[in-house]
């Protein structure tokens, strides 16, 4: 029976669009619980030479963030071209980046420094102009599109 001739609305949630919006957007929201998890930890491990405790922890900022950029550029990319993707992707990461440290300035032991955003938006800004410039392009990949349709 046709959904208009009998009054009723179709149902807006189609099973493989709830499949489809997991597949792309769980990832991203488990990294960020994953990234806050960590930020509410009074202390992390320290590695043996103070300097290379301070590099260590800030590569793995800088790299959490590219993988949480890589993560949401994938989930964009379903729905927009690479250019909006990765726009949008940045200042998403950017906004998260901001957040975590303003989150971090209410953990006891931890502190938050603005260089650290710098930091963690560092190897984002290095992967967006890779992805932008097509120097990257194997990443976000026109068969990851088809889930959607």
């Amino acid at each position: 029976m046709d959904p208009v001739s009998d009054r009723t609305e179709p149902n807006p949630v189609k099973p493989q669009g709830i499949l489809a919006w997991l597949w792309y957007w769980l990832p991203p929201l488990l990294w960020m619980g994953g990234i806050f998890y960590l930020s509410a930890q009074p202390d992390l491990p320290h590695a043996p030479h103070p300097v290379w405790d301070t590099l260590l922890k800030k590569a793995g900022h800088a790299m959490e963030y590219a993988v949480l950029f890589l993560l949401f550029s994938r989930a964009w990319y379903s729905d927009k071209g690479t250019d909006q993707a990765v726009k949008s992707s940045v200042w998403a990461t950017a906004v998260y980046a901001l957040s975590d440290e303003l989150h971090q300035a209410f953990v006891p032991g931890r502190y938050a420094y603005w260089y650290d955003v710098v930091i963690d938006m560092s190897g984002v800004l290095l992967l967006s102009w890779l992805l932008r410039t097509g120097r990257w392009s194997g990443f976000l990949r026109p068969q990851d599109k088809d889930l959607t349709e």
